[in-house]
């Protein structure tokens, strides 16, 4: 098994050297259930983002809790694997699979890390988006939610990282490896993002812890917006999980949002009068 890399390593890692905060995105993109695969139902980009020291703090509550089930085989959290009970989770009983999740939001609850996410309908895309000049800037879904991700930081930076760059990092997932080089190539794209954002990298969440809270958003994410978007509502579904609400507690669920039919059409309509999807 390979050893973990601390977040303090990774931020200065990163980080310029001038950089005092050594703030942090650890993102994860809807591959795992939805991804960008054809006929998937969203794309999207979840994680959090926060300074060297807030993820320090989660990074030893979250070894801590994952320490408990080691005679189980645990060393990563994955939440595909822990609800299902495969992977490194098949030989722990349902009761402590579902109260690790609970354990673990809670670690989320008490961190001082922000929540960013930006997810398209990807139905509502190929049915909305037809704009040439639009399409030329965003060719594919996963652009425009990368955009989005960029202004959140940027918008985050300003109000609490001390307007420094933030080294944005993501999980790496050989199956779509391929699809996460396009976000390689809108990375330079923008003049914009080389005031918001430091290098961006790639990392196993086996060695970097904060990618597994990213993971554990992704899915709470996903599900979500599945939830709003196709489920019928009943007594039983009316608000949010208590994973999620407990996952973004502490700064919140302002900051991210999404682009369903509705959301995209103003955005076209703003693109069309300004070329941009918001301010610069």
């Amino acid at each position: 098994m390979n050893a973990p890399v601390w977040i303090a390593e990774t931020a200065n890692w990163l980080r310029l050297q001038s950089s005092v905060w050594g703030s942090t995105a650890l993102l994860d993109a809807f591959f795992d259930e939805s991804g960008t695969h054809t006929g998937a139902i969203v794309t999207g980009i979840a994680g959090y983002v926060g300074s060297k020291k807030a993820w320090e703090a989660v990074k030893t509550e979250w070894s801590a809790e994952l320490s408990l089930l080691a005679d189980k085989g645990v060393s990563t959290f994955h939440m595909t694997d822990c609800i299902a009970g495969t992977g490194e989770f098949a030989r722990v009983d349902t009761f402590f699979r579902m109260a690790l999740i609970k354990r673990l939001s809670e670690v989320l609850s008490r961190a001082d890390i922000q929540a960013i996410w930006s997810w398209v309908i990807t139905e509502d895309w190929a049915e909305v988006v037809t704009d040439l000049a639009f399409l030329a800037r965003f060719p594919k879904p996963l652009d425009l939610c990368f955009e989005h991700i960029v202004r959140q930081l940027r918008d985050w930076a300003a109000r609490s990282g001390g307007g420094e760059r933030i080294a944005p990092m993501f999980g790496y997932s050989p199956e779509y490896y391929a699809r996460m080089a396009d976000i390689g190539r809108v990375y330079g794209r923008q003049t914009w993002y080389q005031e918001v954002l430091g290098p961006i990298a790639f990392g196993f969440p086996s060695q970097v812890v904060p990618l597994q809270a990213a993971d554990f958003l992704v899915h709470l994410i996903n599900a979500e917006t599945h939830h709003l978007e196709y489920d019928d509502l009943s007594l039983s579904n009316l608000g949010r999980s208590l994973a999620l609400e407990n996952a973004t507690a502490f700064n919140g669920m302002h900051v991210g949002g999404g682009f369903d039919a509705n959301a995209l059409k103003l955005t076209l309509d703003r693109f069309a009068r300004t070329g941009e999807i918001g301010a610069v």
